[in-house]
């Protein structure tokens, strides 16, 4: 008897909950300094039409800012190398506008207004903060980058008492003069490095005031001789733990001393949603999302409230049988989400790989029945992953219970043990031909015929019937001689143990039995008529090949 394992499975299929975007949004364009950041350096020239125009940016001046500013942006990158902090700039030179800003330091609306209308950023009657906004998430998805910010340096080498020198506390700009009052143009990217540790929200320590924020919320160092202090020195407080200063206010902290940043240091959460099973193959379909640190912060420019946010994202996801090696055979599909792109209410629908659905199909084929766990990891881009489990049963036996066959007529038995339907085909084939029948097993023995299969067959013929459902394809094999007058049976063949015990197959056979009937007893007998089947006769094998030679010499 040859025996094939359909499986019933049972898997808790886990209910997925309603997922948040964890990504930054609109409001949250630098939270802290891990990851890529795009910068977008703008120098505005005044044209003259509103203002009389007193400034006019040199090309030695434009490339003292770059130097300067590329200074700071260095500066900072090489403070943590585990932050892995990258800057990717794009510069916009002589940008038109009608105001002088260097004039119009207390009305600054002005020239910026001018400014992000011609880059493409209208005002459209709001604020300008908005129009730096649209700019700077722009710039972040044309960049690919997890963070952005603007510089804005205007020109006032004519007017050096006339300083500029301030950002926005968590972005999205910082704003200065060339001149940088007593620290020269020479020195420009001190202040600069200063105002860049407030666009992740580090604050002053000039005074001996304490302000406690940044996504970690810990306290600055008042009164330090640091970036921060009274003096722009470049080194940072609470360095290298992050307890407190600078440090930690930007949001760099390793508490487990693993190289990972607190703040991307965090697990996925895995669901198996649902398996299905196709012939010998069971399907999962899930979902992975990645769990965003908790924001401690307690200031905000959401006007919504804070948010946890996280860069990480989905770079990989495997599964494995019990402890088998993991397999990366997993087809993984981007979630979409619709994020506010252009305030107050132009939208946009974009892939992102913080929430994923996979699916995966696992091959039955080589597995007895019996309990077995499917394990899922999901993995981020600092190779922190997490799990999922699910556990199924293999417990229904399909078996092929024997083949029999005539000159019109083979006949293959097949029992469905379990106590449910199953939808398999089964063939029979002999000389390469291969008729297929698609059927419904309901629970039980079923007979199938397969009727006019050889036009007036003669000769020895090996047929084989076979059935596609899960685990292996087990043949019974039938041999018989019929000439015009005389036929033989040879019974079908045992299922067994391959040489490994460990894997369950069925592809050693060995003859039952088989009877020869001679042609002088042919009258007393129709075998054309009947099924002969290793059932009906006892001789033994070797009985049998006797007769097929005696037969054949005669």
């Amino acid at each position: 008897m040859a025996m094939l394992l359909i499986s019933t499975v049972k898997v808790k299929a886990e209910d997925v909950p309603s997922i948040d975007d964890p990504t930054p949004g609109y409001y949250e364009t630098s939270e802290y300094m891990i990851g890529s950041v795009a910068v977008g350096i703008i120098l505005p020239e005044s044209n003259g039409s509103s203002d009389p125009e007193t400034e006019n940016w040199t090309p030695e001046e434009i490339e003292i800012v770059k130097n300067q500013t590329q200074s700071a942006l260095n500066w900072w990158k090489l403070q943590n190398p585990n932050a892995t902090v990258s800057f990717i700039n794009e510069t916009n030179i002589m940008v038109p506008t009608s105001y002088e800003p260097v004039n119009q330091l207390s009305n600054r609306s002005s020239w910026v207004n001018d400014v992000m209308t011609y880059l493409g950023y209208p005002s459209l009657g709001r604020h300008y903060k908005y129009q730096v906004r649209d700019y700077v998430n722009d710039l972040r998805h044309r960049r690919n980058t997890d963070w952005a910010f603007a510089i804005f340096v205007i020109d006032n080498s004519n007017e050096t008492d006339k300083v500029l020198g301030d950002s926005n506390q968590g972005g999205p700009a910082v704003y200065m003069s060339y001149s940088a009052g007593i620290y020269g143009t020479d020195n420009m990217h001190r202040p600069c490095a200063h105002e860049i540790g407030h666009i992740f929200w580090a604050a002053e320590e000039k005074t001996a005031d304490i302000y406690y924020q940044g996504y970690l919320n810990v306290a600055n160092d008042p009164e330090s001789d640091c970036l921060m202090g009274v003096n722009n020195t470049l080194k940072l407080s609470g360095a290298p733990h992050g307890d407190y200063g600078t440090w930690g206010q930007v949001g760099w902290h390793d508490n487990d001393t693993d190289t990972i940043q607190d703040i991307v240091d965090t697990f996925q959460s895995v669901y198996i949603n649902s398996s299905t099973i196709t012939g010998n193959k069971m399907q999962y379909n899930g979902t992975a999302t990645v769990i965003p640190y908790p924001n401690n912060n307690n200031k905000t420019n959401n006007p919504s409230g804070k948010r946890d946010v996280t860069i990480n994202n989905i770079t990989s996801i495997q599964y494995r049988i019990d402890n088998d090696a993991w397999s990366s055979d997993v087809t993984i599909t981007s979630w979409n989400v619709t994020r506010l792109i252009r305030y107050p209410n132009i939208n946009e629908t974009r892939p992102t790989n913080a929430t994923v659905d996979f699916n995966f199909t696992v091959d039955l084929t080589s597995l007895l029945p019996g309990n077995y766990t499917v394990e899922v990891k999901a993995t981020n881009q600092w190779n922190i992953s997490g799990y999922a489990t699910s556990i199924f049963y293999l417990n229904t036996v399909i078996s092929i219970t024997n083949v029999a066959a005539n000159k019109t007529v083979i006949s293959v038995k097949v029992n469905n043990t379990g106590s449910s339907t199953v939808n398999t085909s089964v063939s029979v084939a002999w000389k390469h031909i291969d008729p297929t029948q698609n059927v419904t097993l309901p629970p039980g023995e079923t007979t199938l015929n397969f009727v006019n299969w050889e036009t007036n067959p003669t000769g020895h013929y090996e047929i084989t019937a076979v059935t596609d459902v899960v685990i292996i394809n087990s043949s019974v094999y039938i041999g018989f001689y019929i000439n015009k007058t005389v036929s033989f049976g040879v019974g079908g063949s045992q299922a067994g143990q391959s040489d490994s015990t460990s894997n369950w197959v069925a592809l050693a056979f060995c003859m039952l039995s088989a009877s020869f009937i001679a042609p002088e007893f042919s009258k007393k007998k129709k075998p054309d008529d009947d099924l002969l089947t290793a059932t009906e006769h006892n001789d033994s094998t070797e009985n049998m090949w006797q007769n097929l030679a005696r037969h054949q010499l005669t």
